[in-house]
């Protein structure tokens, strides 16, 4: 074939092609980056579910290229994503992608929203588990990657590790208790914050440390035989508080309670190096008890002004400047304190009692009017005076005064509704103003009075209106008995009647009785 013919051959097979070039519009030309949105609009429809792609889906162009940019926008494999953040950083799931179907991909940067993370259906579900055994810190690890808040308890069983790691744990709707394990060093949490039950720690005789600071909100702490813990730094701002027990610790301060306010019970003891306890409580609806804790201790309550029951032992100085009133017994008990001054008290609602406090030597409380069970005042042996009760009027029970006290004087007490036990050992006091009424009445009713000096010993009884029905007195007192041997004699409550003097007689006239049948036999 001739060259010409050639190529008049290859211009009428490509001229159809040229032609129709002409005719379309360019800019309807095929778009490689138009194609690849499409197939990843395709992607994107599949990728919540998971599911394969259909098999007539394939990428064109390059579309691998493609692919690394939408995982860079984090628009691909969301569920993957969202776990993997969980793990890093849990403030960040506020803030993950969209990931909602439909839209379409193109080469502008992907503006993120704020709405939070899908979670899948089964962790929420373990979110929601009425209780959480934890038996090592993996099964820990695992609780707080799925789970920021819980609803339910966590109880430690047979934890294995030495160190209780909260992580990104935030809330604990039930109660945590961590009890009778022996290798726990350390408890930790930076980001734990609340536990809306009790919080309970017993038996743990290897832990150190307790390191919870974002803790501010707790309904109950109770804290037992945990005898080398040494440090636990809780949040400053704590709130919530119903129940503080705190026994057995090796803790030298407790600080941590100053935004409580009211609690039903306050209970520290046998905290042995405990030196000091500060607490802005107002209000304790049950039991304010401190007890068996370091001889050093020292207790400021600066706020406190009513409490159901106070026991308070073995602390060197007291402060409650505030105190108006108790709603049932005060005990102050073998303490090393040389001043209690309660001049702010009122009334106390049952029983008063100031025993063993060797060191005592000043007490002030002026402005009580009412004791509705008994007074007792025992064994203070550097208590000269008791003089301290200078508006008191009433005491609904007995009075029990023991000790080396000269003098006694209750100017305006009018009744005094059971008997009345006093006994000094100093030959100064006067007995006289305990069994001689002042206005011919005395202000005891239907009990016993019996007072004990270094020189004298008197009694009498009182009846129902205060006059005297029966007196003993004995002017040269050889008997120094201490208090127990007359507790059970006179006791605090009882009303002693004067018929034991005739079965006193009893044993001499049998003696004399057999003495006169031996004569007898004697001479026959």
């Amino acid at each position: 074939m001739k060259p010409h013919q050639t190529t008049m051959k290859y211009i009428v097979l490509f001229l159809p092609l040229l032609v129709a070039g002409m005719i379309i519009d360019p800019n309807l030309s095929f778009n490689c980056d138009a194609q690849n949105a499409l197939m990843f609009r395709k992607l994107k429809a599949f990728e919540n579910n998971r599911a394969p792609l259909p098999h007539s889906a394939t990428l064109s162009c390059d579309i691998e290229k493609k692919k690394r940019e939408y995982s860079k926008s984090q628009q691909f494999e969301v569920h993957e994503k969202s776990l993997e953040m969980r793990a890093a950083n849990p403030e960040k799931l506020d803030k993950t992608l969209d990931n909602t179907s439909g839209k379409s991909f193109n080469n502008t940067t992907h503006k993120t929203t704020d709405k939070p993370p899908v979670i899948p259906p089964l962790m929420m579900e373990i979110c929601k588990k009425d209780e959480h055994v934890i038996m090592n810190a993996a099964d820990l690890h695992s609780l707080q990657v799925s789970c920021n808040d819980i609803t339910g308890n966590i109880r430690f069983n047979a934890y294995r590790d030495a160190i209780v790691d909260f992580g990104n744990l935030q809330t604990i709707g039930g109660s945590l208790y961590i009890e009778n394990i022996s290798n726990i060093v350390k408890i930790q949490g930076n980001r734990l914050q609340k536990i809306g039950g009790t919080f309970k720690l017993h038996s743990l005789t290897s832990l150190v440390v307790l390191d919870l600071p974002s803790l501010n909100n707790v309904k109950e702490i109770e804290w037992k035989v945990v005898p080398i813990l040494n440090s636990a730094n809780l949040n400053k701002e704590m709130k919530g508080l119903k129940k503080i027990v705190i026994s057995d610790s090796s803790l030298s301060i407790i600080n941590d309670f100053n935004k409580i306010r009211e609690v039903d019970i306050f209970d520290i003891n046998n905290n042995r190096f405990l030196e000091i306890i500060k607490a802005n409580i107002e209000t304790v609806r049950q039991k304010l008890s401190i007890s068996a804790n370091a001889k050093q201790l020292e207790l400021e309550m600066p706020l406190l002004v009513s409490a159901q029951n106070i026991t308070i032992r073995d602390i060197s100085s007291i402060s409650l400047p505030k105190l108006e009133s108790v709603g049932s017994s005060l005990e102050l008990i073998e303490n090393d304190f040389v001043t209690i001054d309660l001049s702010t008290l009122k009334e106390v609602g049952a029983s008063l009692g100031i025993i063993d406090n060797v060191n005592l030597d000043l007490i002030d409380f002026a402005n009580v009017s009412d004791i509705q069970g008994g007074l007792i005042i025992e064994n203070n042996p550097k208590l000269q005076k008791i003089d301290a009760f200078k508006t008191l009027k009433q005491v609904g029970g007995g009075i029990y005064l023991d000790g080396k006290f000269s003098e006694t004087n209750f100017p305006q007490l009018k009744l005094v509704k059971g008997s009345a036990y006093v006994k000094s050992d100093s030959d100064m006091f006067d007995c006289s103003r305990w069994t001689t009424p002042k206005y011919g009445r005395s202000f005891i009713r239907g009990g016993k009075v019996t007072c004990i000096s270094g020189k004298s010993e008197e009694s009498e009884s009182i009846d129902t209106d205060g006059n005297v029905v029966g007196r003993n007195e004995k002017s040269d007192n050889s008997n120094k008995s201490g208090p127990s041997s007359n507790r059970g004699k006179h006791g605090l409550f009882s009303k002693v009647s004067h018929s034991g003097s005739a079965i006193n007689e009893i044993p001499k006239i049998m003696v004399c009785t057999l003495a006169a049948v031996m004569a007898a036999a004697f001479i026959i």
